[in-house]
């Protein structure tokens, strides 16, 4: 192994069996780079870079290396939740363990402006914490936001900040871990409660409402993605925004499946458990009505790509829980798309939703096996469906979106099927008219709940 002049790693005696994972540059021409084999990792440094016999040095073996960053003489790594400090240029065998603040949990380490950070969790939301100013130095998003580290200004860390209600700003952070008055939209509050779910798991419920409403007469829209350990937050979002002025609850389902507890709660819904997704909806959906915080005949339902799978599943098990279901880009067949060798998420979603070892593996969590066994009464309690889908859409191509509804139009009679399917020109969340099909399936949500009939 070694590094040319133009900076390429080349690597050589392949019959070490060590794969090279990632490697990490300083301003010094020093390379760390992370290797694996089997179980075990290993991380060596070289310097004098350029140099055909240079010497390489072993830092650390057999540890769960998560994520790694240089500065200066100082190398950084996630080890098993905690942050890892070596000073490499002085005796590498100088090194601390520090613990993470209480409650983050570390996911990945960034640098900019030669400061090191660590991106992760605390409290469900997503957090940023600077080692170099101890423990306190921890900052949290907006409830259902994301945060970044733009850099030190009078010796203060500067952020910018957004959620769906909080339009993009930049903030600044204070001694005592908070971040400056952040101004949310107007007479919007956020609350967070906590719904025990069937195995007595907490399963936090994120709350975005109008000041003056009344949550037990109010209708609710219930959200939720729950897949590939992806917390459901984001930046504002002008039609959420518009929804909940409009007088109706809007609720984030923290649901296990996604990442917003860290890996543990990703892992807690993975392949044959996928189905742990589902009923985290579908008790926060009844925790919601025990609690007197909806209008239990006007609650709604909404997901999007793989949180569309969840959704839909939940409302076709019980559909006298949802009057109306609003699905974008969906996934609804994994046993079509997962067993299918040209469709791109084949191999790498068997991780999520298990490999096809049988027809019958993706059944209980399937919308379409789910069709095979509807409720008696389900032709009476079906909830409408409002469908927007791709027409060039790689990742959930239209022809299973369509083979999925001919499948429900074939066993729901049409009297009780109000199914819309709204078609844009692009692909996954991608579409240049995503807008204007966001204001059109936005304008029947409201119509829908609005509706009292």
């Amino acid at each position: 192994m070694m590094a040319n002049k133009c900076g390429i790693i080349e690597v050589c005696g392949t019959n070490s069996g060590y794969d090279i994972l990632s490697f990490v540059c300083s301003n010094d021409a020093v390379i760390v780079i992370k290797m694996t084999h089997r179980d075990n990792s290993r991380l060596l440094f070289f310097d004098d870079f350029g140099e055909r016999d240079t010497r390489f040095k072993e830092i650390t073996s057999s540890l769960a290396i998560d994520s790694m960053e240089i500065t200066n003489t100082l190398l950084y790594a996630i080890v098993n939740s905690q942050l890892l400090i070596i000073n490499f240029f002085t005796d590498i065998h100088d090194r601390q363990m520090i613990q993470s603040p209480h409650g983050f949990i570390p996911k990945s380490l960034q640098k900019r402006n030669g400061i090191v950070y660590v991106i992760g969790r605390l409290s469900g939301d997503s957090a940023i914490w600077i080692p170099s100013l101890g423990q306190n130095g921890i900052w949290k998003a907006p409830p259902c936001g994301v945060i970044s580290f733009l850099g030190f200004r009078d010796r203060f860390p500067v952020f910018c900040i957004s959620s769906p209600i909080h339009q993009t700003q930049i903030v600044t952070g204070n001694r005592e871990g908070f971040l400056e008055a952040v101004s949310s939209t107007p007479n919007i509050h956020c609350r967070k409660i906590i719904i025990r779910s069937r195995d007595q798991t907490n399963i936090p419920i994120t709350l975005f409402y109008r000041l003056d409403s009344i949550l037990e007469q109010s209708p609710i829209l219930l959200m939720a993605y729950g897949c590939y350990g992806i917390a459901l937050e984001g930046a504002y979002d002008r039609l959420i925004s518009y929804v909940i002025q409009s007088g109706i609850t809007v609720a984030f389902c923290h649901i296990r499946g996604g990442g917003e507890y860290g890996e543990e709660w990703h892992r807690q819904a993975i392949k044959n458990n996928k189905f742990i997704s589902i009923n985290d909806f579908l008790d926060c959906t009844k925790g919601l009505i025990a609690n007197n915080l909806c209008d239990a005949k006007r609650i709604g339902a909404a997901g999007s790509s793989a949180g569309a799978l969840v959704v839909l599943s939940a409302a076709l098990r019980r559909p006298d829980y949802f009057k109306i279901v609003q699905l974008s880009h969906p996934f609804l067949t994994p046993e079509l798309i997962l067993t299918d060798p040209d469709n791109p998420l084949t191999i790498s979603d068997w991780d999520e939703f298990g490999y096809p070892s049988s027809s019958s593996c993706y059944d209980s969590f399937s919308p379409l096996a789910q069709l095979r066994r509807l409720p008696a009464d389900f032709s009476n309690q079906a909830p409408d469906i409002w469908i927007t889908a791709g027409k060039n859409d790689i990742k959930a191509p239209l022809l299973y979106t369509e083979q999925w509804l001919n499948s429900y139009s074939a066993i729901v009679p049409s009297a009780h099927n109000s199914v819309f399917l709204q078609l844009l020109d692009d692909g996954h969340h991608n579409s240049d008219d995503s807008l204007t099909g966001g204001c059109l399936s936005t304008i029947w949500l409201l119509d829908s709940l609005f509706d009292t009939d």
